[in-house]
């Protein structure tokens, strides 16, 4: 039993970045099923880009050009098109995909999604391998892709390292029934079946298994603050949420690794592939006050000498903590701030303080902690006078902030807000048409009309306006923005 799993690339800044991470979600389920005697082999594209000569590097801009309704008529053959052709070959040209049993590719978003369902068009021609398509993208979009595509197998949903284990045995004889693959969507004849997931249970989970032979692709010029560094190896420590904003979708039950298995991995991490640095994934490194003292405890009291960065809640974090966070390795710490107005704070459920979170981000830096900041621009009913307090923040703040992402407000599927906008004082515009490209098109990107504000279109434009002005004034402020150290 052969298996690929290949982590794809869609956009122009994946391959122009000054600093790439080895791909995490790829190399987790390696080292799951390597852990159960599977051979399994990685593919990470944005390699193949980056060394490959400029044919390449050309066609994945001519791809970025085609528009969304061209690419699902190709792939529901309503067009033929010889761009796409010698792209999908010269993409697959640069890797090994012939005799493997089953083949995987990790989805983030629908530019990922088009990009695997192209490649994995051009598969299926070749290779008669099984494709499962997974990640957070397939997690709620999912059906619609079995009903369109006939060259996509299988989906799955939630986290995947029990169900692609599970659909592996299938296909190898060794399980019965697909319906017994928790988190498997699957065509049973013409019907469509989703079995429902579970949670994985994180201290069974192996340290991620990175190919070597690709450690020297992602030497970077700099290390996180700036001197001649290496590899940044990504690392989960945790799985889940327990933030309930109300914006977002991702509130999930919080589960956290042994805290000295952590510990113990991260050793050998270090080790085995010849770095100190790590970029911790977690949704956030204090969700647990008590493991984050035990885990920087550990840090320093067995030396290990990393160095890391990891998103943060700006909350809790006070002077004794964050000198002891930076002596145990951490240097930058990543904060969803989103706002710099209590009242906006509030209306998402962040749970933030504005002034904690002011204090913070001085002792952080005092403490030798660099602080980039996420915002959310223009969120419903957010009035001038709440991004000014926003600008107000940011300008108070501008000494201790190193870097900032920021956009203007999206209404995401499944979020509390999506679910129950008229409770949320806004209204959703429905499109006209239920079919897949519609679905792509609007699919994160929902349009709404604030029920005792503002029109759509003129909400768009002071979206715009607004991240024009906070561009500027970040420049104007020394603040970078982007990600110049990811």
């Amino acid at each position: 039993m052969k298996i690929k799993l290949i982590s794809p690339i869609i956009t122009k800044s994946d391959y122009e970045r000054k600093v790439m991470f080895p791909p995490l979600s790829i190399a987790s389920l390696a080292a799951y099923l390597k852990k159960y005697g599977y051979k399994v082999e990685q593919e990470d594209l944005l390699i193949k880009v980056r060394i490959n000569d400029s044919k390449i590097r050309y066609l994945l801009k001519a791809f970025n050009n085609f528009n969304l309704r061209f690419i699902l008529d190709y792939l529901m053959d309503k067009h033929e098109s010889d761009l796409l052709d010698a792209f999908s070959s010269e993409v697959l040209r640069n890797i090994e995909y012939k005799g493997f049993n089953l083949i995987g590719f990790s989805i983030i978003d629908k530019f990922t999604l088009l990009f695997s369902l192209v490649i994995s068009k051009k598969i299926k021609v070749h290779s008669n391998a099984k494709i499962v398509l997974g990640g957070p993208f397939i997690n709620v979009f999912n059906k619609e892709v079995l009903s369109n595509f006939e060259f996509i197998d299988y989906l799955v949903r939630g986290e995947g390292e029990i169900p692609l284990l599970n659909l592996v045995k299938f296909l190898n004889n060794e399980k019965d029934s697909l319906r017994d693959v928790s988190g498997l969507i699957f065509k049973d004849s013409k019907k469509i079946v989703a079995n429902d997931s579970i949670l994985q249970e994180v201290d069974h989970l192996p340290a991620p298994y990175f190919e070597e032979d690709d450690m020297k692709y992602y030497q970077n010029n700099f290390d996180l603050v700036g001197k001649k560094g290496g590899v940044i190896l990504p690392y989960e420590m945790s799985k889940g949420c327990t933030n309930k904003c109300i914006f977002c979708g991702a509130f999930s039950k919080l589960r956290i690794k042994n805290v000295y298995k952590v510990v113990e991995e991260l050793k050998i991490l270090k080790n085995k592939y010849k770095t100190k640095y790590f970029y911790f994934t977690d949704n956030a490194i204090n969700q647990s006050t008590q493991f984050l003292v035990l885990f920087c405890d550990l840090l320093i009291k067995n030396k290990l000498d990393i160095e890391w960065m990891v998103l943060a809640k700006p909350q809790g974090l006070d002077k004794r903590l964050l000198n002891k966070i930076h002596k145990a390795g951490c240097r930058i710490l990543i904060y969803g701030i989103e706002s710099g107005s209590q009242k906006i704070l509030n209306k998402m459920r962040k749970g933030w303080d504005v002034v904690e979170m002011s204090s913070i981000l001085k002792n952080a830096v005092e403490a030798g902690i660099l602080n980039y900041i996420s915002l959310i621009v223009d969120y419903p009913y957010e009035t001038k006078n709440d991004f000014t307090e926003t600008i107000n923040f940011v300008e108070n703040n501008s000494e201790y902030i190193t870097n900032s992402y920021f956009d203007s407000f999206v209404l995401l599927n499944n979020s509390i807000l999506h679910n129950y906008p008229e409770e949320n004082g806004i209204k959703i515009i429905k499109p006209t048409r239920d079919d897949i490209y519609t679905k792509l098109r609007d699919f994160n990107d929902m349009r709404f009309n604030e029920l005792n504000g503002l029109s759509w279109d003129k909400k768009r434009d002071e979206q715009l306006n607004r991240v024009g002005f906070l561009r500027a004034k970040m420049r104007d402020l020394g603040i970078r923005v982007g990600e110049p150290s990811l």
